[in-house]
């Protein structure tokens, strides 16, 4: 995990300080699979941080999502009170922090049982996690050959649903990978498993 996240931490210092566009680098995102690894971590030993989660009461877990509006507030505010050449640095700061608080809301989504948003009863997020890996290598094809496909053949649409087309055959795609790909494969490791 410390290695992962000093990678990202360094590269990406590296590629700010040196104007390297980085935003689509893999080495940017290491930072982001550290806190995964380590909220995941933290929730299999069960330390006692977690502890904090699971003993919660409403009003602590309305602070909690409260915590989230704050800080992208107090950011706008700093960011639109700092020079151009710090705001490369005040954006990754912000979101290493925005990555550990989902880290933590994923964390009190798992244990608390006095959360005020319940998520985890949602069929359809539940879902969503199933289909996410397909989600996760699908959005690039998709996102590529929509493109390709929109210019091709004249279509011109407002961005916004633009996105929510892209959205729904990510979706679909990842559906029918997760359906006929993904799950037999599942059931084969399950029978390997009882061998």
């Amino acid at each position: 995990m410390a290695v992962l996240a000093a990678v990202s931490i360094l590269y990406t210092a590296y590629a700010i300080s040196n104007s390297i566009h980085h935003d689509f680098h893999t080495l940017t995102y290491l930072f982001d699979f550290a806190v995964g690894i380590l909220a995941a971590f933290l929730l299999h030993r069960e330390v006692a941080f977690i502890s904090w989660f699971k003993k919660g009461n409403k009003r602590r877990s309305l602070l909690f999502l409260l915590a989230l509006p704050l800080l992208f507030i107090c950011l706008f505010f700093v960011f639109e009170n700092t020079p151009a050449d710090f705001a490369p640095w005040l954006d990754l700061i912000g979101r290493y922090l925005f990555i550990i608080y989902v880290g933590l809301f994923i964390i009190e989504q798992m244990v608390s049982e006095n959360a005020v948003l319940k998520l985890k009863a949602s069929k359809f997020l539940i879902y969503t996690g199933k289909i996410s890996y397909g989600l996760y290598c699908f959005h690039g094809i998709v996102l590529t050959f929509g493109l390709v496909l929109f210019e091709k053949l004249g279509v011109n649409m407002p961005v916004i649903l633009r996105v929510f087309v892209f959205l729904a055959a990510n979706y679909l795609a990842a559906a029918f990978s997760y359906r006929f790909i993904e799950s037999p494969f599942l059931m084969l490791k399950n029978k390997l498993r009882r061998i």
